[in-house]
C-alpha cells in the first residue's frame, strides 16, 4: 500500500521525537512547517509527487504570497530567516524520505 506524505510525516515525527530527543515545541514547529507546505502545495500527496521543481515552487510561493498580519497590515514575502527555518524543517523530512526509500 502506497503511503501518503501525511502518514509518512507522522512516522518521521515519531522517529525523531525519540532519536533526536526533540522538544514538544520543536515538534510543533515541524508540524506547522509541514502543514504550511501542504496548504501551499495541496497537489503533492505522495513522495513521488515531490521534485526539486516542486520544492522550489513552494519557496517561490512562500516568498511572493500576500498575507495579512494581525494588525491588518498586508505584507508580501517573508524574511530570509523564515525561508531558512522552513528549509531546515522540511529538508530534514525529505532526507528521511530518501534515506528510507520513499
Amino acid at each position: 500500500m502506497k503511503k501518503d506524505l501525511n502518514k509518512l510525516f507522522d512516522e518521521y515525527i515519531t522517529e525523531v521525537r525519540f532519536s533526536k530527543r526533540l522538544s514538544p515545541k520543536t515538534i510543533l514547529s515541524y508540524r506547522d512547517g509541514f502543514n504550511n507546505f501542504k496548504n501551499l502545495m495541496p497537489h503533492i500527496v505522495y513522495p513521488s509527487d515531490l521534485s526539486q521543481t516542486e520544492i522550489n515552487e513552494f519557496f517561490r510561493i512562500l516568498d511572493t504570497r500576500k498575507r495579512i498580519l494581525n494588525n491588518g497590515e498586508e505584507r508580501v514575502g517573508v524574511k530570509n530567516s523564515t525561508i531558512m527555518a522552513y528549509w531546515n524543517k522540511l529538508n530534514s523530512f525529505f532526507v528521511w524520505l530518501k534515506n528510507n526509500h520513499h
